[in-house]
C-alpha cells in the first residue's frame, strides 16, 4: 500500500506527517506503511512504532518511524 504525501499535513520541525484516518479510507492500513511522493516518485516505509490509547483504552492514534530516514520521519495516523 502506497499512500501519496499530498494527503498527509506535514511539520518539518518535528519531520512528522500526520493524517486523519478517514482521509484514507480508500487505503488499507498495516503495519509497514508505503509514502510515496507523487511529485518525485520517491518512497519510504515506515513501521508501527506504538498504539496510542486513552484512559478508557479507546484506539486513539497509531505512530509509525521510518525505517530509513536519517533523522528519522515519523507518521501518525489519527483514529477519528
Amino acid at each position: 500500500m502506497e499512500i501519496p504525501t499530498d494527503l498527509l499535513t506535514w511539520d518539518s520541525k518535528s519531520k512528522t506527517f500526520s493524517v486523519e484516518a478517514s482521509c484514507l479510507r480508500a487505503y488499507t492500513l498495516t503495519d509497514a506503511p508505503v509514502l510515496k511522493n507523487p511529485k518525485t516518485g520517491g518512497t519510504r516505509r515506515f513501521r508501527l512504532a506504538r498504539r496510542e490509547r486513552d484512559r478508557e483504552n479507546d484506539l486513539v492514534a497509531w505512530h509509525f518511524v521510518s525505517e530509513t530516514s536519517t533523522p528519522t520521519m515519523r507518521l501518525v495516523i489519527f483514529n477519528d
